[in-house]
């Protein structure tokens, strides 16, 4: 919903004030979005692809600072290569390039480190830390609970579709959900 992909069932979703179903424009130009889909195009190269995305967000942006943004992801040895022929944690790292190449103040991440190697998920919390640093705010779902929780100051679990922690995440770790849920370190 806070990505303007999905409507609320009921009620109504804001973000920077703009409501979500019916300002639409203004919610995307200031939410990155990283999900299970890349929303990358096979055919084109990495350039070509953080190129076509930079058009829709009305960015123009010459070649170096794409190639800046590539190199941002660990990607900068790809930018001529064929998106379809990328591994998935390499879609994963330009996708992430494509999701803040507009420099938005929110950032939501849907399982973000899946498919990354042990340098991707480096790279991603460092990102994570650079963004947030800079006074961006991420919002994460993972159900890697160790990363997410590190990466984050604030923990909110859901269990059945209710909130069934909100808090500091050091203290997640100590609750009665955490102990609900048993071994996940």
């Amino acid at each position: 919903m806070l990505a303007t992909a999905a409507r609320p069932s009921r009620g109504e979703a804001r973000v920077f004030g703009f409501l979500t179903d019916g300002e639409g424009d203004d919610v995307r130009r200031r939410v990155g979005l990283l999900s299970h889909r890349s929303y990358l195009y096979g055919e084109l190269t990495a350039l070509e692809n953080l190129r076509f995305a930079g058009a829709m967000y009305g960015l123009d942006l010459d070649t170096a600072a794409l190639m800046n943004r590539l190199d941002a992801v660990g990607m900068g040895h790809a930018a001529d290569a064929r998106v379809r022929g990328f591994s998935q944690g390499m879609t994963q790292r330009l996708a992430l390039a494509r999701a803040t190449m507009h420099a938005p103040p929110l950032l939501l991440l849907d399982e973000p480190y899946t498919a990354l190697d042990a340098a991707g998920l480096q790279l991603l919390d460092r990102y994570l830390g650079q963004f947030t640093a800079s006074g961006g705010t991420a919002i994460l779902v993972t159900h890697q609970l160790e990363k997410g929780l590190a990466a984050c100051d604030r923990a909110v679990a859901l269990r059945d579709g209710q909130v069934s922690f909100d808090g500091p995440s050091l203290d997640f770790r100590g609750s009665a959900e955490a102990a609900a849920i048993g071994e996940w370190g």
